[in-house]
């Protein structure tokens, strides 16, 4: 059943993901060990303030960009990734790779596309971000793969790369359903969805499968089969993080303690997890984020949506209404006229990035429609050629023979001219279309 979400309650699903993105993130950057050890979970947790990664910072960039254009706007969001960039935040070499030439002015497509030798990236950095535009789609998991897909292209141009995110989001926005309905779905139906909505021929698909022939399993077995992100590939990580999620969505700490005790790449299997199961329980509840895990966590950048009510949000509508729908976006404009009506371009912001990734963007105006009709065949200027055309035939006829013969010439001359110049006009349009 097809329902609309009031925008409150959309943006509230999504700061919950955050949250629980970002704790996870924070906390397992507290636990990550390199080179394959687990650090044991211990009896009391670290004092705050935890710092988190370069996984919260661009997840609140996806958050920060769906909250201003309600949707994923790829160049926005490449602009954001860009400005918010700091390499204290333990970013990945690819990605300090491809946000150093965005910032230095090459478009994100080609930066995107040229990582790895033309080979674009199949890491887990656009799964590790999107937990919060999954739950922001909770009333359709394929809007939620499709926005999820936009973002990935943005970063990694990899096939399993954007598999990843795609994966990661529609989990969340059916968890985030499943809170709405006061359900909890059953983790082989969850996993089968999240497998449905993936390419069959996929190595993140077939991980997905793997995962859910193994639910009920230890969690050890399930990272001997699938990984726990060592690798830093999508298909290395997110089966697991999946399985974890499906299993656990229900109790948020235990969740995150299973990431940390199964080692390997926490603090991005933690995020993964922690955004998708806080988009379920929320914060504040009994099994949701802990308060007290929030605030330890060190606190989110500027600019970022703000932390979320710990009260419920409201369940959404089943019935589409105006009173709890989000404002209609315009309807576009057929061809022809979207040629006469066209929006004056906005002007840039002072930014390098924009400045040159205007370029490739058709920045240079467009002649509209009715400019090179004027130029090429106005009305005024055929229907004054024709006339006068037809008065100077009028008069050499009129000149050779007097009398009624002479002036019905004159007549049917005025006529094939202005015909002629009907056609003129005529085919002058055509060449607009």
């Amino acid at each position: 059943m097809t329902f609309t979400l009031f925008p409150d309650t959309r943006l509230t699903l999504a700061r919950d993901a955050l949250a629980g993105l970002s704790v996870g993130d924070a906390l397992g950057c507290r636990f990550f060990v390199p080179g394959g050890a687990v650090a044991p979970w211990p009896d009391a947790l670290p004092p705050g303030p935890w710092p988190w990664s370069d996984d919260t910072e661009m997840a609140c960039s996806v958050l920060s960009v769906l909250a201003t254009h309600g949707r994923t706007e790829p160049d926005a969001l490449a602009l954001s990734f860009a400005t918010h960039y700091d390499p204290a935040r333990r970013y990945g070499a690819g990605a300090v790779e491809l946000l150093e030439l965005i910032r230095a002015g090459t478009p994100w497509p080609v930066a995107a596309a040229s990582a790895f030798d033309g080979q674009g990236s199949c890491g887990n950095g656009a799964a590790m971000r999107v937990a919060p535009l999954g739950a922001w789609h909770a009333d359709s998991t394929r809007r939620a793969a499709d926005q999820a897909r936009a973002s990935a292209e943005v970063t990694h141009a990899h096939p399993e790369g954007v598999a990843g995110a795609v994966a990661v989001a529609v989990a969340a926005s059916l968890a985030a359903r499943a809170r709405l309905d006061g359900d909890r779905p059953e983790p082989a139906r969850l996993l089968g969805a999240v497998a449905g909505a993936l390419d069959a021929g996929g190595e993140v698909h077939r991980g997905v499968r793997r995962a859910a022939a193994l639910l009920g399993r230890p969690a050890g077995e399930v990272v001997e089969a699938v990984g726990n992100g060592s690798r830093i590939t999508a298909q290395d990580t997110v089966p697991f993080t999946l399985w974890v999620a499906a299993t656990l969505l229900h109790d948020y700490p235990t969740a995150i303690r299973t990431c940390v005790e199964a080692g390997g790449d926490v603090d991005t299997t933690a995020a993964i997890v922690g955004g998708i199961v806080a988009a379920h329980t929320g914060v504040g509840t009994p099994h949701g984020v802990p308060e007290g895990w929030l605030t330890a966590r060190e606190p989110l950048p500027p600019g970022s949506p703000p932390p979320p009510d710990p009260a419920p949000p409201r369940p959404a509508s089943p019935h589409p209404a105006a009173s709890c729908r989000a404002p209609p976006s315009p309807r576009p404009a057929s061809p022809s006229c979207r040629a006469r009506r066209a929006p004056p371009r906005p002007p840039h912001p002072a930014s390098p990035i924009l400045d040159l990734w205007s370029l490739t963007k058709g920045a240079i105006p467009t002649i509209r429609a009715p400019q090179l009709q004027d130029r090429r065949c106005g009305p005024g200027q055929s229907g004054r050629a024709g006339r006068g055309r037809a008065r100077r035939g009028a008069a050499r006829q009129g000149g050779a023979r007097q009398g009624a013969a002479g002036r019905g010439r004159a007549r049917r001359g005025r006529a094939r001219r202005g015909e002629a110049g009907r056609r003129v006009m005529g085919r002058g349009g055509c060449c607009l279309r």
